[in-house]
């Protein structure tokens, strides 16, 4: 997931770290009017804001962030009141300190899963029983062949998958792989077309049901063949 963290950056840089070993992209604000701007134009799956009595009004700012983008509070000074208002106000999650992280990764994960109303990843769907399970495996952090078995990635690998498999078929601009995979590090500019180019050899070593476009002038694709032939 791509996710914003705002607040003071003792709190913020200590929570984007956890998110960061959780697989997570991050990206790192001071200030909420900054986020709402960055939402409107980035696409980000949550938002989490570390505050200190403004929790009102950093809800007020985001309120019209897009409707994929999860808002979670973790609020300081948050009673019973506090978190009930905000929820009812649009906080999609809302948390006082001290905050288990584990839980609110938990819950974010839950509220994202696939077939609720906010992230949408490729799935691939059994013949036996028609259910559908995702391409991606976040607990194991690996790709999923056609013939069930697990590719594992590195981190970027699994970010880059974790982006363009959000809608396959689709292109992804460069900027945006580059923001989404490298977050805020300074990078080459042939960076990800390496990181591409690496993903592509595992991908026909392993079989893996995925094929990696290149778009030129714009960014990358990827195509999703689950047929039993593509295992071959």
């Amino acid at each position: 997931m791509r996710i914003l963290c705002i607040g003071v950056e003792r709190r913020r840089r200590y929570l984007a770290r956890a998110l960061e070993e959780s697989n997570h992209s991050v990206v790192e604000l001071d200030r909420p009017d900054d986020a709402a701007w960055l939402a409107g134009t980035d696409y980000l799956d949550a938002i989490i804001a570390l505050t200190n009595g403004e929790a009102e009004h950093v809800a007020r700012t985001l309120a019209a962030r897009p409707n994929h983008t999860v808002l979670v509070i973790v609020e300081s000074q948050a009673t019973t009141e506090t978190r009930v208002k905000l929820l009812d106000s649009g906080v999609d999650i809302c948390f006082d300190e001290p905050c288990d992280y584990v839980e609110l990764h938990a819950r974010l994960q839950a509220i994202t899963r696939p077939g609720s109303h906010t992230i949408q990843t490729a799935t691939k769907t059994t013949t036996s029983d028609s259910a559908s399970q995702p391409l991606l495996s976040r607990a194991t952090r690996s790709l999923i062949c056609s013939d069930g078995s697990a590719l594992l990635l590195r981190r970027r690998e699994y970010l880059l998958m974790d982006r363009l498999l959000r809608n396959p078929g689709e292109p992804v601009r460069h900027a945006e792989l580059v923001d989404y995979v490298f977050g805020e590090l300074e990078v080459d500019p042939t960076s990800l077309h390496r990181l591409v180019s690496r993903l592509r050899g595992r991908f026909a070593k392993a079989g893996a049901p995925v094929k990696l476009v290149v778009i030129p002038r714009l960014g990358y694709r990827a195509d999703v063949d689950m047929s039993p032939e593509s295992a071959g």
